[in-house]
């Protein structure tokens, strides 16, 4: 009889000895799922096992690459940032250009001619590319100028057979020899229905283009769906038994000696940091590079992505996430992915756990919005200063349907980037009525160590 007793307590601790390893699995390595932070935005459900595919299929063509097309049509500027037409200057470009020249800075005067003045065709990027990262556009490319930057290509009227590369920001410049069909083949591009008269605007660095009447925009409907964070944490740690985890209802994070992986339940945003002394800084197309392979590896928006910009003084690359023609600018930086990358991996990570996978065609519309001259005009009349001003463009908004909270429409708006920083009209106007310093914020993070 002792015996018998025996063993049903032998039988009862074991049970209890797996359900203790059980529940320090759930607690410790997936306290995400296991606390329930498929809630962690007030109302919003998300789907952190719904099959979606997480790892992103770009290349560097689909990337690194012109996002707007400007022609001169009938002595007036007309733009497009149509995703089909762009596809095709993307692959026009391919082995285009030969004999890289570096010519002398261009003054302010120069720099208007050949942009306002002189250009037939301009091709925009997003920010500052080298031009070994655009390897791919020339018939050889001398080491030179691997490292050095561009952000617009002009194809003057009087010149086609000449393109020169510009450094929006201090202005450097170079030449380039062309064959003259490409001018003709860039004109051919032409539609009416897709291009839309712009006016040129004296940025705080740049001149840059605002379509000035009303705009025809696609706004577009998809599921919500989310990268489960076990995701992250096999990625991002090399050693998952010295995880140490730690939370609250606001946040989780997961640690060990060297990395630091923390998810805010509130924004859904990813922050990741590891420590990597003495590693020594990237040149400008290996950062690049290295960037990209880390947000491939870690990304899963496959709507479209492009490359933003670079911070020279911390080496942090920023890409931001598109759909079709638009990138996503709200000012919960749902939109935006950074990236600081060492030769040995990544350093530094933020990114929105949250992506859209699957589309909802009964919900897809054509708005207009309205044009942008208003929009500059209201500026002006609340105080702020070209001067301020880094750029203007059309993006969409990441808004949860009222209808249902598991659904993001992507609404078209104007977005004005001052301070590094993306804002709706209305956001800077109420910055401005309550004296708030938000919009004095760097391109980093929020407290999250960007």
């Amino acid at each position: 009889m002792k015996f018998k007793n025996f063993r049903v307590l032998l039988s009862t601790l074991f049970v209890l000895m797996l359900l203790s390893f059980v529940f320090t699995y759930l607690i410790v390595i997936r306290p995400v799922e296991f606390f329930g932070v498929k809630k962690q935005s007030t109302n919003l459900t998300t789907s952190q096992d719904s099959g979606a595919q997480i790892r992103a299929n770009y290349t560097l063509e689909d990337v690194f690459r012109p996002t707007r097309l400007v022609l001169t049509n009938n002595n007036k500027f007309e733009m497009t940032s149509q995703m089909s037409i762009i596809k095709e200057v993307n692959t026009y470009l391919s082995k285009s250009f030969s004999n890289v020249t570096r010519l002398s800075n261009l003054d302010d005067t120069s720099y208007e001619n050949l942009v306002l003045r002189e250009a037939h065709s301009q091709i925009l990027f997003d920010g500052l590319l080298s031009f070994g990262i655009m390897n791919r556009y020339f018939d050889g490319l001398n080491e030179d100028y691997v490292n050095e930057r561009f952000s617009r290509i002009v194809i003057r009227t009087d010149e086609p057979h000449t393109a020169y590369f510009v450094n929006d920001e201090n202005k450097n410049v170079y030449s380039a020899k062309i064959d003259e069909s490409l001018s003709a083949k860039m004109d051919a591009l032409y539609k009416s229905d897709e291009f839309y008269e712009v006016e040129s605007y004296r940025g705080k660095t740049k001149q840059f283009f605002v379509e000035q009447d009303k705009v025809n925009v696609e706004q577009s409907a998809y599921l919500i769906e989310q990268i489960p964070i076990t995701f992250y944490i096999r990625q991002l740690f090399s050693n998952q038994t010295e995880i140490r985890t730690r939370g609250d209802g606001k946040s989780v994070v997961y640690n060990d000696n060297l990395s630091q992986l923390k998810m805010d339940r509130t924004t859904n945003i990813i922050t990741f940091f590891e420590n990597k002394p003495g590693d020594e800084t990237l040149l400008y197309t290996n950062n690049l590079t290295q960037t990209f392979t880390q947000m491939k590896r870690l990304g899963g928006w496959q709507l479209g992505m492009s490359f933003s910009s670079v911070d020279l003084s911390s080496n942090i690359v920023e890409y931001v996430r598109y759909v079709s023609s638009y990138p996503i600018l709200s000012s919960g930086r749902e939109g935006m992915t950074q990236v600081k990358a060492t030769t040995n991996g990544i350093e530094k990570l933020r990114t929105s756990s949250l992506i859209a996978q699957t589309p909802l065609p009964s919900k897809n519309k054509k708005v207009t919005i309205v044009g942008g001259k208003d929009i500059v005009a209201e500026l002006l009349n609340e105080g702020f200063s070209m001067n301020e001003i880094e750029d203007i463009r059309i993006g969409y908004s990441w808004t949860t349907s009222s209808e249902n909270n598991q659904i993001v429409e992507f609404i078209p708006t104007w977005y004005i980037r001052m301070n590094n920083r993306w804002k709706t009209l209305s956001e800077l106007k109420n910055e401005k009525k309550a004296g708030d310093a938000a919009n004095k914020q760097t391109g980093g993070g929020d407290g999250d160590g960007f």
